[in-house]
This record gives C-alpha cells, sequence and structure tokens, in this order.
C-alpha cells in the first residue's frame, strides 16, 4: 500500500527517522512531506497526500477519522547569562528574571507572523501582558536559535519546535512560560476507511517514540516538563 504523510515541520524533523524505520515494515512505499500547517491542509485537501500531521484536526470536515497526539507547550528560550541577576544589575535582584522582566529589558526574535507559531507567539504575548521589542523575525528554528545565541535576544517557541535544536543548547537556557500554560495541539487526520489500520499504528508510533526518546532528552534541558503537559485535553476533539 501506498502511503504519504504530510507532517508539520517540528514533527517531521524530530519523528522522520524512526517512523522511516516503522513504516517500511508495514508498507511498500510511502513518502514524508513536511511543511506548515496552511500549505500541508491544501495539500490534503487535493489528495496529495494521504494522512495529515498537524494542528488543524478538520472538525468541520466529516468523513474523518482523527487521533489526538501532543499538546505542544511554548517555552521561552534564552542566553543562559540573561538569566542571571547580573544581566541587568540594575534591578538589583539576587534571584534568576521572571520572563516579564526578560521580556521588558531585552529584544525578542520570533516566529515569522505569516507561520502558525508566530501568529500564536503573538497571541500569548498579548494574553500574558508581556510587552517586549520584537527586533527580528525568523522562518524556522535553526535560525531563532541563532539570533537567540549571537543577538543578545530571547524568543518563544514550541517544546517539539526546540526538540529540532537540542544540540544546539550549549549557551542556551529554557525558562517556563507561564506555568506552561499555552500550547498548541497537533492532531493525526486521515480519510476514513481509506488507509486501513495504517493511521492508528501511525498514531502509536508518534506517542512511543516521543515517550521513550524526545520527551527524555527535553526534560534533560527543562526538568518542569513532565509528561502530563503534553496530554491533550479531553474536549479537543
Amino acid at each position: 500500500m501506498q502511503c504519504r504523510i504530510g507532517m508539520v515541520s517540528s514533527c517531521s524533523e524530530v519523528f522522520s527517522g524512526k517512523l522511516i524505520e516503522k513504516l517500511s515494515i508495514q508498507t511498500e512505499q510511502f513518502t514524508i512531506r513536511s511543511g506548515t500547517s496552511p500549505i500541508l491542509l491544501e495539500a490534503f485537501m487535493n489528495r496529495e497526500i494521504d494522512i495529515l500531521v498537524s494542528d488543524e484536526p478538520l472538525l468541520s470536515e466529516s468523513g474523518m477519522q482523527r487521533f489526538k497526539l501532543f499538546r505542544d507547550p511554548m517555552i521561552a528560550l534564552v542566553e543562559e547569562t540573561e538569566c542571571s541577576p547580573s544581566s541587568l544589575p540594575a534591578l538589583g535582584k539576587s534571584s534568576p528574571l521572571t520572563t516579564h522582566e526578560i521580556a521588558e529589558h531585552k529584544p525578542m526574535v520570533k516566529f515569522s507572523r505569516n507561520t502558525h507559531m508566530g501568529a500564536y507567539s503573538e497571541v500569548v504575548l498579548r494574553r500574558m501582558h508581556l510587552f517586549t521589542q520584537v527586533q527580528n523575525e525568523a522562518d524556522d528554528t535553526h535560525t531563532l536559535t541563532s539570533f537567540v545565541k549571537q543577538g543578545n535576544m530571547w524568543a518563544m517557541l514550541s517544546a517539539l519546535s526546540l526538540a529540532q535544536v537540542l544540540d544546539r543548547m550549549q549557551g542556551l537556557q529554557l525558562v517556563e512560560l507561564d506555568k506552561s500554560r499555552h500550547s498548541r495541539d497537533l492532531f493525526l487526520v486521515s480519510r476514513a476507511g481509506e488507509m486501513g489500520e495504517i493511521p492508528k499504528q501511525l498514531t502509536e508510533s508518534f506517542r512511543s517514540i516521543f515517550l521513550k526518546t524526545v520527551l527524555p532528552q527535553l526534560q534533560r534541558h527543562a526538568p518542569w516538563l513532565h509528561e502530563s503537559l503534553f496530554e491533550i485535553a479531553p474536549s479537543a476533539d
């Protein structure tokens, strides 16, 4: 059976290698396509891909089967020294800086506003009443990380986006953002009855890879990222 999968870029980069190992046993031919949610959604509706992995559950479309994958909490990324009181001596603090203090005194680099993550970051800033100067925008996580490292800035991104750049964390630090209240939900969507057991098996593979490989790597840098933070609420169908 042929299987064409479309995944948002953060999932594609983090999960593709392990998924290829599993899918090669179950399907004769498969392809993985990555991109932004709007582009993948259009490809799915045009039947250019068979399975959609994104933050869009397509609730308005009938004849779909939907599987919940993960809740993906938002976090803050700063230079390691930027969290220390010595980085802003004028504040006269001895404890680590809060997100609001970092946002007030350091410029921000954010995902481009034409991306879902960039648009959602603006929503989170408004919800938290974070007033910050956006100095640069980036189209991908690797560029975003480079700006934080080299530009004396801070950034907001999701945990799964961060998982793409864990090998570049030297000199960087993660800060919990508003007790991990803000997140996106990721789903796997396919047309009912067209792909047999593959969507269900693929969902189980995603969850297994996340729990056994991805989450432990994230927790080494952010111990507060408990497994429960990645569970989608029952109401999110």
